[in-house]
């Protein structure tokens, strides 16, 4: 495995750590001692994805796990790091091609 391809799963395993958390990219930069730019290069060219890719396939993961029938979607979507209840409506939506309300204990979300 190749230095960039180690340091890009140390940021993954630092990400999975504080999925729940804000997750900004000068936060994640500063963490690991690197530049913003760097680390949108570096994760984008050794993992395929970008940073913010894998932030919200994690988090929409996180929204079926702790989803039951009955909750309220507003609740879950803030219990898996989203600040925005529409944010987490257009990437679910964006993701999956219906509305949460309508698909989420039918949707099939793999972990990856």
């Amino acid at each position: 495995m190749s230095k960039d391809v180690e340091k890009c799963k140390h940021i993954e395993a630092y990400i999975d750590k504080h999925i729940t958390e804000e997750l900004t990219l000068d936060g994640i930069a500063d963490k690991f001692g690197i530049s913003k730019y760097c680390l949108c290069h570096l994760f984008k060219k050794n993992m395929g994805y970008t940073v913010f890719q894998y932030i919200r396939r994690k988090r929409l993961y996180l929204v079926k796990k702790y989803y039951a029938p009955g909750m309220n979607l507003i609740n879950v979507s803030r219990l898996v790091g989203y600040k925005s209840y529409s944010n987490f409506y257009r990437d679910y939506y964006k993701a999956f091609g219906r509305p949460p309300s309508e698909s989420i204990e039918s949707i099939d979300i793999c972990d990856e």
